[in-house]
């Protein structure tokens, strides 16, 4: 089953110190698997790998403070009532 990575729940408590934060969502729908694919969501096989990912999406390099702060953006799509995460581009340098 894949994840994917929404707005954090604790958003829809009115707990704004989550607004730029995410958390893992298990995606079983296979539509809906398809529409994160094509708004550029990130779909994630392992639950260990997903749950990696979401620690480094809210914790970038450069943020040392406790509440989270995606680079990414919120779709306008909402999973169970939570908005889908898409990650911000990451540029590529040759060395």
């Amino acid at each position: 089953m894949p994840y994917t990575l929404v707005q954090h729940s604790a958003v829809s408590t009115g707990h704004s110190t989550f607004l730029r934060g995410v958390e893992t969502m298990s995606v079983t729908d296979k539509k809906l698997i398809a529409q994160i694919e094509k708004l550029g969501g990130v779909l994630i096989a392992d639950y260990k790998e997903a749950h990696e990912r979401e620690f480094a999406e809210n914790y970038p390099p450069g943020h040392d403070g406790l509440a989270p702060r995606v680079n990414g953006k919120f779709a306008r799509i909402s999973i169970s009532g939570q908005l889908l995460y898409i990650p911000a581009k990451q540029e590529v340098t040759s060395g």
